[in-house]
């Protein structure tokens, strides 16, 4: 009768210790995922609300893959759509790497690829909507960063190549004044193409090299 009376008893107390260990793992919060917290705003052995009051402890950010948000003109997909299928047969079934770059003298640069892209297009803007996906092991990208997306979709030889800031538009389009060998400055009505990285834009027509 002892014996069963002892085993009752520790029985007992090994389910208080699992009780106790099952409360204390609530007092600690632990992330799912590798990243970083921002400055919490409790410290230790502050008293915290229950459910019926929750309360905000801090935030938490998965960095290691990140995602960056940018729109394209609808006729710019459109080109882009054309130029893919020709190439690659069915552009939806293909990768489309992209370069983004952090800062203005793009010394920082990742490449990501595109993942999404929305399936209709912002009335008021005329553009779409599209996302990429790229690597950001280090955590020099964080959330809420402004970066430059280059997304290339053409190849085109012995393009030329001019300042974009040197261009005008007037109500003919676009336009600039060329100086010929007699040192005389001349109107140039040009047609334009892409933004390239540096500032430089593709003229189609108006120009010869």
């Amino acid at each position: 009768s002892n014996v069963l009376t002892y085993e009752a008893s520790v029985n007992n107390a090994l389910a208080a210790l699992n009780i106790a260990k099952t409360n204390l793992e609530y007092c600690y919060i632990r992330a799912p995922f590798n990243g970083v917290v921002d400055l919490n705003a409790y410290s230790v052995g502050s008293y915290i609300g229950g459910a019926a009051s929750p309360v905000k402890l801090a935030t938490i950010y998965k960095d290691d893959t990140m995602f960056a948000f940018f729109n394209i003109a609808d006729n710019q997909f459109l080109s882009f759509q054309l130029i893919s299928e020709s190439k690659n047969g069915d552009a939806k079934k293909q990768t489309h790497p992209v370069t983004l770059t952090l800062g203005t003298d793009s010394t920082f640069s990742w490449i990501g690829n595109i993942d999404y892209l929305s399936p209709d297009v912002t009335l008021n803007t005329g553009t779409l909507m599209l996302r990429a996906s790229l690597d950001n092991k280090n955590g020099m990208l964080r959330p809420g960063m402004y970066v430059t997306v280059d997304l290339p979709y053409d190849n085109q030889k012995n393009a030329i190549l001019i300042d974009d800031s040197s261009i005008g538009t007037d109500q003919l389009g676009k336009y600039i004044y060329v100086v010929n060998d007699s040192n005389i400055v001349n109107y140039r009505h040009i047609t334009i193409g892409q933004l390239v990285p540096g500032n430089l834009r593709i003229v189609n027509s108006g120009l010869s090299s």
